[in-house]
C-alpha cells in the first residue's frame, strides 16, 4: 500500500511539471483566480510563459531534483540577508552557462511529449538525467547473462503445512492458555470500498476460535 501511494504521488508530480504544455490555453483563467502567470510576476521568462507563478518554485524543485542538484548550479546568488542570515537569489541573472542549456533541454523535452505522445507528459527531466548532471550512454558492464540465469536450477520453495503453521501460532500465543483461546476475536471495520457490490457503513465480523 506504501509503494501505491509513493507511486501515485510521484505521478501527479510528473503530471505538474508538464502542465506548461497548457498553460497558454489556462492563462485567463489564471488571471480571474489571482494566480498571475510568472512572466507578469518575475523577469527574464523565457520558457515558462504561462505558468502560475504558485507553480514555479514546484516546477524547480522537480528540475533541480532530476539533475541532483541546488538551486545555485542555474542561478546566481546574492549577499546574504543581514538580518535574517539567508540566501538572497538574483533570479533574472544570466551569469551561468547552465540556465542556458537548461532553457534548451526544458524545450527539447515539452516538443517530444508535444510531437511524440500527444502532449502527456511520459518524458520528465528523471527520464534520462536519473539524479545527475551528465545522463549515462551505456548501459552497466558486463552484460547480464540472462540466459545462463535461466538454465541454473532454481531453489524449490517450500511452505509449511498447516499444522506447522497451527504449531507456530499455539507456541506464540500459548498452547495453554484457555483463557485466551476459548474468546471470541471481534473484529470491527468500515467499508471504503467494495467492487462490484454496493456496500457502506459500518461492518462488525466475529471470528471464532476455539
Amino acid at each position: 500500500m506504501s509503494n501505491l501511494k509513493t507511486t501515485s504521488k510521484l505521478f501527479v508530480m510528473l503530471l505538474l511539471v508538464f502542465l506548461v504544455i497548457g498553460w497558454k490555453a489556462k492563462t485567463a483563467h489564471t488571471q480571474s483566480t489571482g494566480d498571475k502567470p510568472v512572466e507578469q510576476v518575475r523577469k527574464n521568462i523565457h520558457v515558462l510563459k504561462g505558468l502560475p507563478d504558485s507553480q514555479l518554485f514546484l516546477l524547480m524543485n522537480f528540475v533541480g531534483d532530476s539533475l541532483g542538484v541546488n538551486c545555485d548550479y542555474c542561478h546566481v546568488k546574492g549577499e546574504k540577508n543581514p538580518q535574517t542570515g539567508e540566501d538572497t537569489w538574483l533570479w533574472g541573472r544570466e551569469d551561468k552557462k547552465e540556465k542556458a542549456v537548461a532553457r534548451v533541454m526544458m524545450r527539447m523535452v515539452l516538443e517530444l511529449n508535444r510531437t511524440t505522445f500527444n502532449r502527456e507528459g511520459a518524458v520528465t527531466c528523471y527520464t534520462c538525467h536519473r539524479g545527475s548532471t551528465r545522463p549515462e550512454r551505456m548501459a552497466p558492464l558486463p552484460p547480464h547473462d540472462y540466459f545462463g540465469e535461466a538454465l541454473k536450477p532454481q531453489p524449490k520453495r517450500v511452505l509449511p503445512t498447516a499444522q506447522e503453521v497451527i504449531a507456530k501460532y499455539l507456541s506464540v500465543v500459548g498452547a495453554n492458555r484457555q483463557d485466551v483461546l476459548s474468546q471470541a476475536i471481534v473484529m470491527r471495520g468500515k467499508v471504503e470500498r467494495v467492487e462490484r457490490a454496493k456496500a457502506s457503513g459500518a461492518r462488525r465480523v466475529l471470528i471464532l476460535g476455539r
